[in-house]
């Protein structure tokens, strides 16, 4: 996944990205 590419290269965990763009991955 892109964002999960994103994270690691950020140095964050998705779950920090994820509302960062505003998006809900809760499901």
């Amino acid at each position: 996944m892109l964002l999960g590419k994103l994270a690691v290269i950020r140095g964050v965990t998705t779950k920090e990205l994820y509302p960062e763009f505003g998006l809900d991955m809760n499901d």
